[in-house]
């Protein structure tokens, strides 16, 4: 199997290419082949949901064999808000979405690279106020709505269905008052209080994992150091947001997750728990930031009864 991030080195200049081939593969899951190594095509390939930055596209999946409009799930990549693009999602999982009779959108997002925090959360509020505003032109149905994402894309998802109210996350749209709650949040391994980060893997004696020699993943994200940064933290964390009458949440990780800490899903599990809130969890032995644990017919069906 190849790895997910093969393709993105093509993508990245010369300058910096030395650098990032040392730190992408701790930054993406390491599941099975994507939709582009499967090259499984979009119905409706690069459409543009904003016109602030060339990297706001998504790409529109559709089932055969069902009856439209279709449910449809809208997916935030991962890739330490540094990395990755809308055609890494994993083909067993998105293979089985549709199979399902429910559409599939992939969204790309403002990177740190571009932009910072709360860029790519904006982008995606914007994306879904774009899907559910253009619905029929696109076989969608826009009351069924389901939000799906891996490691930085589950934060931004997680976000997304928790706080659909926050005025900052949805300035960038063109109706910023009309608030969208999603029917259901997947959300795997997903960072969730960056303050804790080290804090965990440490208590988890995680050897190796990332190096930098400047700022890490999140804090690129955010603009400058964690120290410097506590409200930001606070603003990104899902957690902050969560309440009583939130959407149904359903969240993995493994047991090793040397990327973010195994803690981090349990936070948010912990929180939507006391409120009140539905959620499924698990947690896979042995099972690192991603991996084939996450994708085998057995934890995919788990994944789409969900979606029902």
């Amino acid at each position: 199997m190849k790895n997910r991030i093969f393709a993105l080195g093509v993508v990245l200049s010369l300058s910096v290419a030395t650098a990032a081939c040392a730190m992408m593969p701790d930054a993406m899951p390491h599941g099975g082949p994507t939709i582009k190594e499967k090259q499984l095509k979009p119905a409706f390939a690069d459409v543009a949901y904003s016109d602030k930055s060339k990297t706001q596209k998504l790409d529109v999946y559709l089932p055969t064999g069902h009856t439209a409009p279709y449910p449809v799930v809208i997916y935030a990549h991962p890739g330490g808000f540094k990395f990755g693009d809308k055609t890494m999602a994993p083909y067993s999982i998105v293979h089985a979405i549709l199979d399902k009779g429910y559409a599939f959108v992939s969204v790309d997002y403002r990177l740190s690279g571009e932009s910072h925090y709360p860029a790519a959360v904006q982008d995606f509020f914007t994306a879904t106020e774009f899907v559910q505003s253009h619905a029929s032109e696109y076989h969608l149905n826009s009351g069924k709505i389901y939000y799906y994402g891996e490691s930085a894309g589950a934060n931004i998802v997680a976000l997304a269905g928790l706080a659909a109210d926050n005025p900052v996350f949805n300035q960038e749209k063109l109706h910023p008052a009309t608030f969208i709650k999603p029917a259901g949040v997947i959300s795997l391994y997903p960072p969730v209080d960056f303050a804790r980060i080290v804090e965990f893997t440490q208590a988890q004696g995680c050897s190796g994992g990332m190096h930098f020699p400047g700022l890490n993943f999140e804090e690129q994200y955010l603009g400058g150091k964690l120290a410097d940064n506590v409200d930001k933290i606070h603003a990104a964390n899902p957690v902050t947001y969560v309440k009583a009458g939130a959407p149904a949440f359903f969240i993995e990780n493994g047991s090793n997750d040397c990327n973010v800490g195994s803690e981090q899903s349990k936070l948010l599990v912990n929180a939507l728990t006391k409120a009140g809130v539905p959620v499924f969890y698990h947690e896979f032995p042995g099972a690192g930031h991603g991996g084939p644990e996450f994708e085998t017919q057995e934890n995919v069906k788990k994944l789409t009864d969900f979606l029902k």
